[in-house]
């Protein structure tokens, strides 16, 4: 997976091996970032207004970041989620991660100092 935020040189790209990996000049070069997981990520969100991102993948492994996607922790990584393939980080909203067999998760809080509680979804 891939984002930038907004219309901003900034992004993020995820993959294999929980790979993260970022870029200051809209792609020109990317640097790697200590991950929150060894699993593979699918996909990663972030909304600048808040600076909080997501990313999710497999083994129910979802990242998030509380300083636009300048570092990643663990968050429930593992915690009986199924395989989870997408985010979404609209600005303003509660994120929402998409899995197989149809299981959504939406976030819910901030996430400093712990993880984000999860709730059903709306």
């Amino acid at each position: 997976g891939v984002t930038f935020l907004g219309s901003s040189v900034r992004g993020w790209v995820v993959g294999t091996g929980g790979l993260i990996l970022s870029s200051d000049n809209s792609g020109g070069s990317w640097t790697r970032q200590a991950s929150c997981t060894s699993e593979d990520l699918w996909d990663v969100a972030v909304d600048p207004g808040t600076g909080y991102g997501f990313a999710v993948g497999d083994g129910g492994a979802i990242c998030w970041s509380f300083d636009n996607g300048v570092s990643w922790d663990t968050s429930l990584v593992g915690a009986n989620f199924v395989e989870m393939r997408a985010v979404s980080n609209l600005p303003g909203q509660f994120p929402l991660a998409a899995g197989m067999n149809g299981k959504i998760v939406r976030f819910a809080g901030t996430p400093p100092p712990s993880p984000p509680p999860l709730l059903p979804p709306p």
